[in-house]
């Protein structure tokens, strides 16, 4: 999965054409589910543009039901009042995803105590980063579910992006123990993009094991939308029922078998008493 496609930054929008051509290369890489982003400005919470809806005559050529469309508002945030407007904004309600990127150590400290809820915290590599993580605590968004993102396209800027990337990025993941990190592309450009083994192995560059390298890329992407559902729709943190899948039915058949022995065990135990009273009264 890749939950960070830009279609939309600094308030220009992809045409359809680009949208279909980076849809088609992700198609071609071998994902399963994108998330197409809307990047703005915290100064621009007052004014979010909709999100991007797509219809099947914009979508020729192109067969949506292979691949899961979702669709992503990211926020740069740098005064804590800009939060307080994106929680109260209804066009922002109307995006899949939320990610927030904190542009400074106050607004950063906010989001990491959940001042605004959000699915994804995501960051700016490229260049060198305000923020400090050797103070941060992270403990609030793991019990929350919420991921910490890093966008690999940053690093094919330039020489020093790279650099500045695989830093901050190492330091991230050794400050969270490499769980709950997301590696997503941050793609502006559909060559940007990179299958996901490779950006699975991608990520034991910023010194992930292997197997939370392959949970960034899938596992903890499932996280963001599971997420992301509850946030909308709080009910659903209560109770949530899922068909079993044709692997999974087995668990039923165990269940059931399980429910039996105890019934059954319990009778066993209600009716032995009646016979030794039974016994000793004759």
């Amino acid at each position: 999965m890749d939950l960070n496609v830009i279609i939309e930054q600094d308030r220009v929008r992809d045409s359809i054409g680009v949208v279909r051509s980076k849809l088609q290369r992700c198609l071609k890489l071998g994902y399963k589910a994108i998330a197409l982003s809307v990047h703005i400005e915290g100064n621009q919470v007052g004014n979010i543009p909709n999100p991007l809806q797509l219809t099947p005559e914009s979508l020729k050529f192109f067969d949506a039901t292979k691949m899961e469309i979702h669709s992503r508002l990211t926020v740069a945030v740098d005064e804590g009042l800009q939060l307080h407007k994106l929680g109260q904004s209804p066009i922002a309600k109307k995006y899949d995803l939320l990610a927030l990127q904190p542009m400074n150590d106050k607004v950063f400290n906010q989001i990491l105590t959940g001042n605004l809820d959000c699915d994804i915290i995501t960051f700016d590599f490229s260049e060198r980063s305000p923020l400090s993580f050797r103070k941060a605590k992270f403990s609030v968004p793991k019990e929350r579910d919420i991921v910490m993102e890093i966008n690999y396209a940053q690093a094919l800027q330039s020489s020093s992006s790279r650099h500045n990337v695989f830093a901050y990025g190492q330091n991230l993941v050794r400050k969270t123990r490499g769980k709950s990190i997301l590696l997503s592309s941050g793609a502006r450009n559909a060559m940007a993009l990179r299958a996901p083994n490779s950006v699975t192995s991608l990520g034991l560059l910023f010194e992930l094991p292997e197997n939370l390298s392959r949970d960034s890329v899938y596992l903890n992407c499932l996280k963001a939308l599971r997420h992301s559902r509850v946030r909308k729709e709080p009910a659903l943190s209560a109770v949530s029922c899922e068909p079993l899948k044709e692997n999974e039915k087995w668990v039923r058949k165990e269940l059931l078998a399980a429910g039996d022995e105890k019934s059954s065990s319990q009778d066993m135990a209600c009716s032995s008493p009646k016979r030794i009273k039974m016994d000793s009264v004759g």
